[in-house]
């Protein structure tokens, strides 16, 4: 790992968030899924917060975070009952 690689002992926080990214499609798409705008609005309907398709800019960080960690234990769920089918 160079200097470069990182910032104050910790990766980059860019560089990070595109690797969990990639990570969470990844997880997504190997369950025969499709991560994509259409499921990101059906969480957001779920928990009872205004997403629409495309930009959202007047979302609260609290809001956004709150469907980003609901996809996150969709797809921690899909993970682990894969498992145990093994």
């Amino acid at each position: 790992m160079t200097q470069n690689d990182q910032y104050n002992g910790r990766y980059r926080s860019s560089e990070w968030h595109a690797a969990m990214n990639r990570l969470k499609v990844e997880v997504f798409n190997a369950q025969g899924n499709d991560v994509d705008d259409n499921k990101k609005v059906e969480i957001a309907q779920e928990l009872g917060i205004p997403l629409k398709k495309g930009y959202n800019g007047e979302l609260k960080a609290k809001q956004a975070g709150n469907i980003g960690g609901k996809m996150v234990k969709k797809m921690v769920g899909m993970a682990q009952t894969q498992l145990k089918k093994k």
